[in-house]
């Protein structure tokens, strides 16, 4: 039981104890606050960031609408303005608000910031989902330098932020496979953003994947918004450089010569004049003194390299039939993939997997 005097006390130490747990709660609030937006920001804002891009084509699509409102009301008018009917000026100004994307663009850039800052992988990928939709909005290039600017932000994460070699290679095809779409760059940002990926290609760590992603830069260069020839070219050079230093330290790179030819077709068929038909034919020769060599190997794809070769040269001669002029001179024999190599007696079509199982139970 309690006296008066325990009771006052009590209630003294109660009142005191519950007084310093809500003054701690409202001085440490906004520390708490920041350290949740802190921790789940990687969760909440990258949602935030996609409703913005939504909005952003929603803001298009109004634009592309609405957009000529007044002339097409003019038109129909024929010039002439009825007092009567017509709305007063404040009236249309608030019904029909002039949408800025500049706004929208600004608030995604603030949070991938955010983001970026303590995930650089991420934000590098949102960096480029950011400049796909500024592409996508701004034809006219209205925003280019701050275009600019996004674009360098993600490679300066890149090349500061990123240390891991798979990493490092798996990023820089993404992001050479979402500038060869863009077009929010004037002329001279994208030559200097474009130069300084193919630099990051050629930087990679090993050297046949250096081959790869340079190759993939021809499309920097050669794509439907920027055409330089001249400097696509140049990465066709640097790419056989590097292949005939990697064959000579292993056959097994023999698969970046098939890699650099198809290349080599495929803007042969899409009409580039940088794509010399000797070049094309030094690729097949060299294909052919080494294939052999390349069988016998004990390479892990040496089947998928034959199955992509053969399918390379059926595309060649189905060109020939069809009467493409540029492949009339290209000199390419006819190459089989191992499983036809391995089945040459094979009477009724079955599966590969099939005729593996009767191979192996015919050995059992």
């Amino acid at each position: 039981h309690l006296n008066n005097s325990n009771l006052q006390q009590y209630d003294s130490t109660y009142r005191f104890f519950f007084f310093k747990q809500k003054t701690a709660y409202e001085m440490l609030r906004s520390l708490v606050g920041s350290e949740m937006c802190i921790r789940d920001r990687f969760y909440t804002y990258p949602s935030l960031i996609f409703a913005y891009i939504r909005l952003a084509r929603q803001l298009k699509i109004y634009n592309e609408t609405q957009g000529t409102y007044k002339k097409a009301g003019n038109a129909e008018e024929g010039g002439e303005e009825n007092e009567e009917e017509s709305e007063p000026q404040e009236t249309q100004a608030y019904l029909k608000p002039e949408l800025n994307f500049k706004v929208v663009f600004e608030i995604i850039r603030k949070l991938a910031d955010s983001i970026a800052s303590g995930n650089a992988e991420l934000g590098i990928k949102l960096y480029l989902d950011i400049l796909q939709i500024i592409s996508e909005c701004d034809p006219q290039r209205e925003h280019d330098e701050f275009s600019y600017e996004i674009a360098e932000a993600a490679l300066t994460l890149y090349e500061d932020e990123i240390s891991d070699s798979e990493t490092k290679r798996v990023i820089i095809l993404q992001i050479v496979g979402v500038f060869q779409i863009l077009n929010c760059f004037s002329e001279e940002n994208y030559d200097t953003l474009v130069s300084n990926i193919t630099q990051y290609c050629s930087k990679l760590l090993k050297k046949n994947e250096q081959c790869i992603a340079v190759l993939q830069c021809t499309h920097l260069f050669l794509n439907q918004h920027y055409r330089n020839e001249a400097r696509a070219f140049e990465c066709f050079k640097k790419c056989l450089k590097i292949a005939q230093t990697c064959l000579k330290s292993n056959i097994k790179n023999l698969n970046l010569y098939v890699s650099i030819l198809n290349k080599f077709l495929f803007f042969l068929s899409a009409g580039v004049e940088a794509v010399h038909l000797d070049d094309i034919q030094t690729c097949i020769n060299l294909i052919n003194e080494k294939i052999e060599e390349f069988k016998s190997s004990n390479s892990d794809n040496v089947e998928s390299v034959m199955r992509y070769l053969a399918n390379t040269s059926t595309y060649v001669q189905e060109k020939k039939n069809s009467g493409a002029q540029h492949f009339v001179e290209i000199n390419m024999p006819q190459y089989l993939s191992l499983i036809h190599i391995s089945e040459p007696t094979r009477q009724a079509e079955i599966s590969y997997a099939v005729f593996c199982l009767k191979k192996k139970k015919r050995y059992v």
